[in-house]
């Protein structure tokens, strides 16, 4: 399952903000649903670094002086919607934990865009193949069901249509390693939301 804001803010529905510390851009705030671990995480900010931790990963990002000027800037800090920027983002991460994204990467098989992949080869296939019989085609599009949209992983797809065939035929799926196959992991997409509206919750409280 993906995660949208809609999901992210019934996660934190109940989250409180405690200010640990407040030292200019040297900041630890931490937010939790009255002291459970649950969803909890922690914002942690220095000198150009930002940290997010707790129940969903760890991950440091660095770009600017003050992080939350660049992940909250004054034109969208009044706005209700979590506006977040993937892949701008992603490319000022510098460090990710194990256990929050395996392999330490922040990018998973979709399985949506993997079904789409398959249906353009297929319907590409039966085009060049027009005198393949149904029998074939029911048997090629079962094959291709049977043997890759299960995988469940980038590199066991990319695999299996290295060594596909049908009928004696390897060219099934011609430059497929130029396929986009790929979305952000739901963790990874959970704490860009947090870090968005951890910051706007101690703006809040600041401005009190």
């Amino acid at each position: 399952m993906s995660c949208t804001e809609k999901r992210f803010l019934n996660d934190i529905k109940d989250h409180n903000i405690t200010i640990i510390r407040d030292d200019g851009v040297n900041r630890h705030l931490r937010f939790s649903r009255n002291g459970s671990s649950f969803y909890r995480f922690d914002l942690i900010t220095w000198d150009g670094h930002l940290t997010i931790t707790g129940d969903c990963g760890t991950y440091i990002f660095s770009r600017i002086h003050d992080m939350f000027d660049f992940f909250v800037s004054s034109k969208n800090k009044e706005e209700n919607k979590l506006k977040i920027n993937p892949y701008y983002w992603s490319e000022k991460l510098r460090s990710i934990d194990y256990s929050a994204c395996s392999h330490s990467s922040i990018m998973q098989l979709s399985d949506k865009k993997l079904m789409a992949s398959m249906c353009r080869y297929y319907r590409a296939y039966i085009e060049c193949n027009q005198s393949l019989l149904i029998e074939d085609r029911i048997d090629l599009r079962n094959k291709i069901r049977e043997e890759i949209l299960d995988l469940g992983s980038v590199d066991g797809v990319h695999e299996m249509v290295s060594c596909f065939e049908f009928n004696g035929d390897h060219d099934v799926f011609p430059d497929f390693f130029e396929e986009d196959i790929e979305d952000y992991k739901t963790s990874f997409i959970w704490n860009l939301y947090a870090i968005v509206w951890g910051i706007k919750q101690y703006g809040i409280n600041w401005s009190k």
